[in-house]
């Protein structure tokens, strides 16, 4: 009941920026785990009842719910 999320090559951030995941829990987001602009990352949270996972760009430290659209949202298997 654990989730991966790679990524590679994206842009940097910006001064004061972060990326972070989301899980896709029936339409509640919930905080998933930061991004460097390259790296892996273990999702927190359980994926195994989640419909998706997002990344966002927010705020230094992460945010307790997005601020913007996801970047990235996709469908995770039923």
């Amino acid at each position: 009941n654990k989730g991966v999320f790679t990524a590679a090559n994206l842009p940097a951030p910006g001064a004061g920026k972060t990326y972070q995941l989301w899980l896709d829990h029936d339409g509640t987001m919930r905080p998933a785990g930061l991004v460097d602009h390259d790296g892996t990352v273990i999702l927190t949270g359980n994926p195994a009842d989640a419909g998706a996972v997002g990344l966002t760009l927010e705020p230094a430290g992460g945010s307790p719910q997005p601020t913007t659209d996801p970047l990235l949202l996709m469908s995770l298997p039923a």
